[in-house]
């Protein structure tokens, strides 16, 4: 996808703020597609490890277009992109409770991403850097797929799945108190 015809498009910031307003996920354009980071307070404790659109596979999904929607009075950032043989989606949420209600006091973050693929991937989940000084600030905490850390990286690797064309991984990001 090239570059946005529009200076404001690349200048624009995707944000939702926790309920209890410790944490923050914010999306920019860079290249071809959003890339995130996640903060406590102002401080980037979590950045997205992304490709540079030569990549089939890249380390985490290719987000292209994204939009801030209310989905039963609760705001989330909804988004869809493509690379390579892939198409992938997304939802990031608020954690709720056993009754679908918005978690207000643990200002957890869910992450809900699917990818439909035409060919065995070399990897699908996403990709995080943890920044120096805030290591251990956030847990990640896979919920459906497997999470890894390595060094300065933490991965959430996608559901096994070698049956179905649709591979799926569910995360939740909160900041340790």
């Amino acid at each position: 996808m090239p570059e946005p015809a529009s200076k404001d498009l690349a200048e624009t910031v995707h944000r939702l703020v926790s309920p209890c307003g410790r944490m923050a996920i914010e999306y920019r354009w860079s290249k071809d597609r959003f890339v995130h980071r996640v903060l406590v307070g102002d401080q980037v404790c979590l950045s997205s490890v992304d490709g540079d659109g030569m990549q089939d596979w890249p380390a985490s999904p290719p987000i292209q277009q994204i939009s801030l929607e209310p989905i039963e009075d609760v705001l989330m950032i909804l988004g869809v992109g493509g690379a390579g043989r892939g198409h992938w989606s997304i939802s990031v949420g608020w954690q709720t409770d056993g009754d679908g209600n918005v978690d207000r006091e643990s200002g957890e973050f869910r992450f809900d991403i699917a990818c439909r693929v035409k060919e065995t991937p070399e990897f699908l989940g996403s990709t995080y850097a943890i920044h120096p000084k805030a290591d251990g600030v956030v847990e990640v905490t896979a919920v459906l797929g497997t999470e890894e850390q390595k060094d300065s990286q933490i991965s959430i690797a996608a559901a096994d799945d070698n049956a179905s064309e649709t591979h799926r991984w569910v995360y939740s990001l909160r900041n340790r108190p």
